[in-house]
């Protein structure tokens, strides 16, 4: 509903069934977003595919 990039959060829990983070990473960069916001775990397993298609990773850190 923009021409303006804006960016979407990925929170990535610890679970012993977890989402499918593969499919929600495809599914940002196939629907264009640039920026992603992660919290939760290491992004580290993301990081590749988010950097070869352009897209800023912010990680939040909410404790030391």
């Amino acid at each position: 509903m923009t021409d303006l990039p804006f960016g979407v959060n990925l929170t990535i829990l610890p679970s012993v069934n977890p989402p499918p983070y593969t499919d929600y990473v495809e599914a940002i960069i196939e629907g264009g977003i640039k920026i992603v916001e992660t919290a939760g775990n290491s992004p580290k397993d993301f990081i590749g595919r988010f950097k070869a298609n352009g897209v800023r990773i912010l990680h939040k850190c909410t404790s030391v």
